[in-house]
């Protein structure tokens, strides 16, 4: 009794803090990756790599790359995602004096296949 009692209350901070899981729901915009590779990025000195994905995002042609060292490429296929990052883009006059923006800043996060979340930055789209 008193070790299920120690284990229970050493466990439940555990428990209770712990992030909860994604719901599929939230994850509504759809990506068909087409590419995908590891690419190897320098920095003062020390070199990792990152996954690079081409494909399109809702429809667009996009190329993204995760935000964490990996060693191993994502398969190409179809996923979902969510954005969980806009940037300030900068913006500029259109016509009738609304307000266009002219950049993109964007942080999507894809749910895989097995509950498991990634977030990849928007590097680059095509028209």
């Amino acid at each position: 009794m008193k070790k299920s009692l120690v284990l229970g209350i050493l466990l439940f901070p555990v428990t209770e803090f712990a992030a909860p899981a994604p719901q599929a729901a939230d994850y509504n915009i759809p990506v068909h990756v087409t590419h995908s590779r590891l690419v190897l990025q320098c920095a003062s000195g020390l070199c990792n790599y990152f996954v690079h994905l081409e494909g399109t995002i809702a429809g667009k042609k996009v190329e993204v790359v995760e935000t964490r060292i990996r060693m191993a490429v994502l398969n190409t296929g179809d996923y979902k995602a969510r954005v969980v990052k806009t940037g300030e883009g900068k913006t500029r006059m259109g016509q009738a004096g609304t307000v266009v923006p002219y950049e993109d800043e964007i942080t999507y996060e894809f749910l895989l296949p097995d509950g498991t979340t990634r977030k990849y930055l928007l590097i680059g789209e095509e028209e």
